[in-house]
């Protein structure tokens, strides 16, 4: 009796055991078959009857497939518990808690493997762009699976769905004559299969038939825009297969689409090859001519890759071009997307946040560089792939993140606000650290945003989209910046910078000198002279950032008391004649000093001659840029050529006083076989010398020279006599001889070149040259045919 009873026991725990085994061998088939939803439900139940490592592993890997991430966690945290799960079994359990939300579980895990050397990337250690948002798009949603992005020329959009009703009677795609699976639904999520749904401007969804009969799955619509022709990936039902037990593939086609917007006929891509590799997910770049798919096909580098094809007009390709290995991976890559010169795609073997993340590359010439993952908010722990970018900044993406509608939804990336960036750089270039006044503002609101100076020295904002901006910079000493160019309008790019060169105000800085003369105890205008206080005085009106210095003098005679009378009256003329013309008054400051300052002192009991006393009855005129120390100014609007060299500033200042024809270095004439000076061109000396005193940074080389006429030998000595002369003058002038150098060349450097010339065109070539020697400025020269007439204005 205990013999049976014992027979009976063993023959009861035989069939049990080979229960399990059956239903194991049956679970390990349906998961090879990719039916993950049965895998599941059968590994779960065989695990309940005996708990065994490899059936909860199993079951965990089922339902990450199926992207239940509740119970992947649950069954990596059982598979976990086993003796003999392995470092990476606690990698995917953490992993799978940080998918599962279980933040404080997976915080614990991630800290007794960091203690073992461990490292986890983690989502929660990636700072959040958080210039934009991630939304899901609530009206095309559901609780199936939704993703893809695609658009026609009508303005239609396409997305993929397995929203249908199940049990259409399409067959699966896996054929297994055993028939072990429902033929009523895709074995991987027990659901109907995939198709393409079209979306109208009013957001009615309408399903798009597969031209491609016996389609199973229909799925990754692209439209070109310069042509009626749309790519899409298909999985169809195969006949003439003789094996009992195959796999199909997806394969990419393309049809033309008719006036009505519906496709038309259809052409299989020709590297398709359903039995071995599959095609997925194509982009078009019709710039380049360019097909990019994702496939793996032999001579990858494992799992999905990124390849192109070129093709002509004709839709003739050209052979797969596998992409650098900058992009493919070991696992899998998918969901090209190119523009601006990135190829954006998705990828589960780049560092990532978990599963697909988004990363974009910058194209080269000759490959890829700077692969880089998007992050937060485009990235999750999840999947997150089909990335499309529309213009103006729009963007969608499909994940299967938490918090979703339903396996797959489809995102809106919407732009919260830009970031602006303000770089002060100083004259070499570099960050200025000193503090500076800057003011954004929202030009319709006439509000202020707020602006943060980070550790590079930035100043930084967050602006909203489709807004104009002004920026106001200024610090005591430097020019003041005002910027009215920002705006976030059809600006694509995340981030708008600006570079602002700081440039310290030159107060105070001379850039025209002038003399006016008078008669004989008067204090009138000269004729001569008003021509050019007329121009002054236009120049002062055009920019206010100049004003004027009168200091007028008398000779000699007469007593002081009348004198200084005298040259008060002459100041007053100056400025009495300018404000007359439009300038302000409060930008004219007149002094006057009687007989104290001759320039001609003929000593004590020495009468002066007539000439010596024209030269001293003078009103000098200074001409200065940005007076008034400490005031803030603008700089100068068209003078931003001019860098941050004063020497350049005042370059640019000169050629405007050029321009209107107040700016003339002199040259000295003179009367044939003589170097002695003419009283015009003493006059021109004295101002050139009034120049040098106010500017000592300058320096002048004289160049003396003759008219044709003698011999070589003479006409270099009386060359060098009259550069000479010139140099003496300004000498006694107090321009200090070291800041002067003079050279003389004779007959060999005529401005008129003449066989028989004229008595104006010899009186043109007796001259003595000025010119500035400071390395930075421009010199003035006097064209050759316009010699004689200067020559007619100086005699």
């Amino acid at each position: 009796m205990k013999k049976l009873l014992l027979i009976i026991v063993f023959f009861a725990m035989g069939v049990q055991v080979f229960a399990q085994n059956s239903m194991l061998r049956y679970a390990d088939r349906q998961f090879e078959e990719l039916n993950y939803r049965e895998a599941a439900k059968v590994y779960s139940e065989a695990y309940q009857k005996k708990a065994r490592y490899r059936t909860a592993q199993r079951a965990a890997q089922s339902f990450e497939q199926m992207r239940d991430y509740g119970l992947a966690y649950k069954w990596r945290q059982i598979a976990a518990g086993h003796p003999e799960a392995s470092t990476e079994d606690w990698k995917a359990y953490a992993m799978a808690a940080q998918r599962a939300g279980e933040m404080d579980r997976y915080f614990e895990l991630k800290k007794e493997l960091e203690a073992k050397n461990v490292t986890l990337v983690s989502w929660v250690n990636q700072n959040p762009n958080r210039l934009v948002e991630a939304k899901p798009m609530d009206t095309l949603n559901t609780g199936f699976a939704d993703f893809g992005w695609a658009e026609d020329y009508r303005g239609n959009i396409y997305i993929t769905s397995d929203r249908g009703e199940i049990g259409k009677g399409k067959k699966p795609v896996r054929i297994d004559g055993r028939n072990r699976f429902s033929r009523d639904a895709y074995g991987w999520t027990g659901r109907d299969f995939l198709t393409v749904y079209r979306v109208d401007q009013n957001f009615q969804v309408s399903e798009v038939q597969s031209p491609v009969p016996d389609t199973y799955h229909f799925s990754d619509p692209f439209f070109l825009k310069k042509e009626p022709i749309v790519f899409y990936t298909v999985t169809r039902e195969v006949k003439g297969v003789k094996k009992r037990e195959y796999d199909i593939n997806p394969e990419l086609y393309f049809s033309r689409i008719d006036s009505k917007g519906e496709m038309v006929g259809y052409e299989a891509f020709p590297y398709n090859s359903f039995l071995e590799h599959a095609i997925i997910t194509p982009f078009v770049d019709e710039e380049s001519k360019r097909l990019y798919f994702a496939s793996d096909m032999n001579g990858g580098h494992g799992g999905l890759d990124l390849y192109y094809v070129e093709y002509d007009e004709d839709l003739k390709f050209g052979e797969p071009i596998n992409l650098d290995p900058a992009i493919n991976t070991a696992e899998n890559e998918r969901n090209p997307f190119v523009k601006d010169g990135h190829l954006y795609f998705s990828s589960e073997g780049h560092e990532g946040l978990g599963g697909l993340d988004i990363f974009k590359a910058v194209m080269l010439e000759d490959g890829y560089a700077e692969v880089e993952n998007l992050g937060l908010p485009y990235n999750s722990p999840q999947d997150d792939y089909a990335y499309f970018h529309k213009e103006k900044g729009k963007a969608y993406f499909s994940s299967d993140r938490l918090g979703g509608k339903g396996l797959d939804d489809i995102y809106k990336v919407e732009e919260m606000y830009k970031r602006f960036l303000a770089n002060l750089l100083d004259c070499d270039g570099n960050e200025v650290e000193e503090e500076f006044f800057f003011a954004l503002q929202d030009r319709k609101l006439k509000s202020d945003i707020r602006t943060d100076r980070n550790r590079m020295a930035k100043f930084t904002a967050e602006l909203n989209h489709d807004s104009d901006y002004l920026v106001k910079i200024h610090r005591e000493g430097y020019f003041s910046k005002i910027d009215s160019t920002i705006s976030t309008k059809d600006i694509e790019d995340e981030i708008l910078e600006r570079f602002y060169t700081m440039i310290r105000i030159p107060y105070r800085m001379p850039v025209f000198v002038d003399l006016i003369y008078y008669d004989l105890d008067k204090s009138e205008i000269r004729s001569e002279a008003k021509p050019a206080l007329d121009k002054l005085a236009e120049m002062m009106k055009e920019n206010d950032f100049l004003d004027l210095q009168v200091n007028s003098h008398t000779d000699v005679r007469a007593s002081e008391a009348y004198n200084e009378k005298l040259s008060q009256k002459r100041a007053e003329s100056v400025v009495d004649y300018l404000v007359e013309k439009g300038v302000s008054k409060s930008r004219i400051t007149p002094e006057w000093h009687g007989k104290k300052k001759p320039v001609r002192d003929c000593g004590e009991g020495q009468p002066c001659s007539e000439t010596d006393h024209q030269l001293n009855r003078r009103s000098e005129l200074v001409l200065r840029a940005f007076p008034e120390s400490g005031k803030d100014y603008d700089f100068p609007i068209d003078l931003a050529a001019a860098d941050c060299d004063e020497k350049t500033l005042l370059a640019a200042i000169q050629d405007r006083l050029q321009e209107n024809g107040l700016l003339a270095l002199p040259r000295v004439y003179f009367d044939f076989d003589k170097y002695t000076l003419r009283l015009p061109h003493k006059m021109e000396l004295e101002k050139l010398a009034l120049w040098m005193q106010q500017r000592r940074d300058f320096q002048l080389d004289l160049q003396g020279h003759t008219d044709i006429r003698g011999s070589e030998d003479y006409n270099k000595r009386l060359s060098e006599r009259r550069a000479q002369v010139v140099f003496d003058y300004l000498k006694g002038r107090g321009v200090d001889e070291n800041r002067m150098a003079f050279q003389w060349f004779g007959k060999t450097r005529p401005v008129v070149e003449c066989s028989q010339c004229t008595e104006e065109q010899h009186q043109a070539n007796r001259r003595t040259e000025v010119r500035f020697s400071s390395s930075d400025l421009a010199q003035e020269e006097l064209p050759k045919e316009k010699a004689t007439a200067f020559t007619e204005a100086n005699k």
